[in-house]
């Protein structure tokens, strides 16, 4: 969808950004909130943004051994890990597919097990620092379901939901539309 429609109808960066406040990875991941660049003028030279999302599923079996706080976190890590890696890497893809063009991730950065910004040094992977969607204060829920028709669910800390969803986007000067779903289509594909 044109950019400044995506901004009108899903960006309160007043409204997210608190949010981003609570977390732990406040000042404390290059690719998270407080940012070292302005979202505005970051966003400028864009007119395109193409949502992507990945659902990961939780098996019955998964779930049950999910059964203490740690192991948890742990499974859910992992899935998160693995799954935001690939889709990382399919809008790389496409990023050298599609000229002027970046992505927005979710959830903060994932290539580094500890950011070197808590030691206040420069990002270890500059190359591959993308930033966060709700860094930029987009709704990622409505961009959810309304774009994508997918419910978030969310852990009660107690319990792996069904499954989580990460939600990235490419940006572009123009349309990205077909490369996107051709790129990321062909890694997750049955089989992939």
């Amino acid at each position: 969808m044109p950019l400044d429609q995506a901004k009108a109808r899903y960006r309160d960066p007043e409204h997210f950004i608190g949010f981003c406040r609570d977390c732990e990875r406040w000042n404390r991941c290059w690719a998270c909130p407080s940012l070292t660049v302005d979202p505005e003028a970051y966003l400028r030279p864009y007119r395109w943004a193409t949502f992507v999302a990945a659902k990961i599923n939780f098996d019955d079996a998964e779930r049950a051994v999910a059964n203490s706080p740690e192991s948890l976190r742990a499974i859910a890590w992992n899935a998160l890990k693995m799954e935001k890696t690939r889709l990382f890497d399919a809008l790389l893809r496409c990023e050298a597919l599609v000229p002027n063009s970046a992505q927005l991730s979710s959830g903060g950065c994932h290539l580094c097990e500890v950011c070197a910004r808590i030691d206040e040094k420069p990002c270890r992977h500059p190359e591959k620092l993308r930033y966060s969607l709700d860094a930029f204060g987009f709704d990622l829920t409505k961009i959810s379901e309304d774009l994508l028709g997918i419910r978030l669910l969310w852990s009660n800390g107690q319990e792996l939901p069904e499954y989580y969803t990460l939600v990235h986007a490419l940006l572009s000067e123009n349309e990205a539309l077909r490369e996107v779903r051709s790129t990321v289509s062909a890694l997750f594909s049955p089989g992939s």
